[in-house]
């Protein structure tokens, strides 16, 4: 049973090295169960072998978390990054500008969704910042068009006029 276990031991320090954590952490869950399977090594050498293997865990667990954590703080200035920019676009948006400049912050602010969507960042505060300035854009095209087609119709009906008059 020593022997055994040694071996898992030895299989257990080479998982440290793998640069894909999830999957070392996943072997040695395995190697765990194998281990209790494969009983008692003898009173000399089991508290040996068993601290030896949870040293190995240990350091596989440690990485995990480093990485765990690494992963969340570049998640969070992601997070920061967006949140600016989308406090940038919400500083130029303009409820006067023209229909050009709108449908353009209106494309940018697509353009920052999908990064957000892309990026893993779960923020609903950001979502909902995003949402609430899409909306706001999206009404100013709507109005602006309003008045564009009573522009034009007005125009119309005045040329329309001018017309008649001169008749």
């Amino acid at each position: 049973n020593a022997d055994k276990k040694q071996a898992i031991i030895d299989e257990t320090h080479t998982l440290i090295a793998l640069d894909n954590i999830g999957s070392a952490v996943q072997q040695v869950k395995v190697f765990q169960q194998q281990w209790r399977q494969i009983g008692y090594a003898g009173p000399r050498l089991e508290n040996k072998l068993w601290q030896a293997f949870r040293k190995a865990n240990d350091q596989i667990f440690a990485k995990r978390d480093e990485k765990s954590s690494s992963e969340s703080a570049q998640l969070a200035l992601k997070e920061v990054a967006f949140a600016e920019q989308l406090q940038a676009l919400a500083a130029s948006f303009d409820t006067t500008a023209e229909l050009d400049t709108l449908i353009k912050q209106l494309e940018q602010l697509d353009e920052l969704k999908a990064k957000v969507k892309n990026s893993r960042v779960q923020s609903t505060e950001l979502n909902q910042g995003i949402s609430d300035l899409e909306n706001n854009v999206n009404q100013t095209i709507t109005t602006v068009k309003q008045k564009q087609d009573k522009q034009h119709w007005v125009s119309l009906f005045n040329i329309i006029e001018t017309a008649i008059n001169q008749e």
